[in-house]
């Protein structure tokens, strides 16, 4: 087994990288091997930004929504 522990990205990070895509025409690919990302994770940012703009990447923890039993 491996001891790797998955890289975490801050949501300033993320956006910026949406940013790349979105608004500075780059394509996903070109975006994610300039920062050193997988272009799939990328992707997925891009598709969670624009589900939820305003509250994309909230992060760890109780999720909006979700209400504790």
């Amino acid at each position: 087994m491996s001891d790797k522990k998955r890289r975490q990205y801050i949501r300033e990070f993320k956006k910026e990288a949406v940013e790349l895509v979105t608004r500075q025409n780059y394509s996903i690919f070109q975006a994610a091997q300039s920062l050193g990302i997988n272009g799939n994770m990328l992707a997925r940012w891009r598709r969670e930004y624009g589900d939820r703009e305003r509250n994309a990447f909230p992060g760890t923890g109780h999720q909006p929504g979700e209400t504790l039993s």
